[in-house]
């Protein structure tokens, strides 16, 4: 640009011009442009890097993955929500009795034992009175609840009163016992398969897998509990592997044959007393031994694969302890009652108690 004076004299300058666009400008002044971020440059309280105010309805920080309500990503915003920062509190959730929590936002915990949760005409409401003053569930689904019944007998076929009746890997549904006719009911929520486990005194645990659908009755197979074999045999690992110890089960007969379970012990072997995640225990110098045969399809420790056929099946243990882990394998054999061939492969298998699978 050119420009002069009144006696002629001329100059010429140059300059400079910025053209700035709306989203350049700091509106509100909180450091941030819209080019920048502020997802709100009329708001001086909204910015990127703020930090977010729950419930406010405003995105503080401009960042939409920042929750502003549902804090807990429980789907029920806090309006609804009792415990906004619980993911396992929220409308119809299962209501865990006496742990000072309201689950499911009724406004108070439910104590131990109770039958609420089951609307009036509902098929749970019918049922509610079998729940168990142990169950540690406040609050059963209604369009979940379903009850399973069962029978348990000797090999006699007699009713066995007082068996104790879990469900595996739900202590929450408390426990139930068989009554004098051998039979129980113990109120589930149903959806699934789930395994009943058996327990009395004197007698070998027992498992049965039941399909349970919604709402309905669920009815587990009889079963048949059995005594540990009478027999057994006591003896000491004492290091040397010369020592060989037998142990050979009661005989049994029937319309297959005869037949025992031998076990061979070697003294330089060791036994050791586990958990159940296989951490020792203790060292067992000194055992007795035992090993009981299931006689009958109905007295099986647990249902058997679909591929696979009822042949024999028997229950190893030492007394005064659940779980053994020995150093070396040991060894065990039975007649060949029913005339296989010599060299036929055998399938063998074992049901795992703790997990719950064969």
């Amino acid at each position: 640009m050119e420009v002069s004076d009144k006696a002629g004299n001329t100059s010429s300058a140059s300059s400079t011009f910025t053209t700035l666009l709306p989203e350049d400008i700091d509106d509100d002044g909180d450091g941030y442009t819209e080019n920048q971020g502020d997802c709100d440059d009329t708001d001086p309280s909204i910015s990127p890097g703020i930090t977010e105010i729950p419930y406010n309805t405003k995105d503080d920080d401009c960042n939409p993955a920042t929750l502003d309500d549902d804090l807990d990503s429980d789907g029920y915003l806090l309006a609804n929500d009792c415990d906004d920062n619980d993911p396992a509190a929220y409308p119809g959730a299962s209501e865990i009795c006496d742990d000072g929590i309201d689950q499911d936002c009724d406004g108070s915990d439910e104590p131990c034992g109770s039958s609420s949760g089951q609307p009036e005409g509902s098929f749970g409401e019918q049922y509610k009175d079998l729940i168990p003053p142990s169950s540690t569930i406040g609050s059963y689904d209604p369009k979940r609840f379903s009850v399973i019944t069962g029978l348990v007998k000797d090999l006699g076929d007699s009713p066995i009163q007082d068996v104790s009746v879990t469900i595996h890997g739900h202590q929450e549904y408390g426990t139930v016992l068989t009554d004098a006719t051998g039979r129980f009911s113990i109120p589930v929520e149903g959806g699934g398969n789930i395994t009943v486990v058996y327990k009395k005194d004197d007698l070998i645990t027992s498992h049965r897998k039941v399909f349970v659908p919604w709402n309905d009755i669920a009815v587990a197979k009889t079963i048949v509990m059995i005594a540990e074999d009478p027999a057994s045999t006591t003896f000491t690992f004492d290091g040397d592997p010369n020592t060989v110890v037998t142990h050979e089960s009661t005989e049994v007969t029937d319309e297959f044959g005869s037949r025992s379970c031998t076990i061979v012990f070697t003294g330089d072997n060791a036994a050791y007393e586990v958990d159940a995640d296989g951490n020792i225990i203790q060292a067992l110098p000194t055992i007795t031994t035992r090993a009981t045969e299931f006689t009958t399809p109905e007295s099986m420790p647990a249902i058997l694969p679909p591929t696979s056929a009822y042949t024999y099946c028997a229950e190893f243990s030492v007394d005064g302890v659940e779980r053994v882990q020995f150093d070396k394998p040991v060894i065990n054999y039975v007649n060949n009652f029913l005339g296989f061939d010599v060299g036929v492969r055998v399938p063998v298998g074992w049901y795992d108690r703790d997990r719950g699978v064969r």
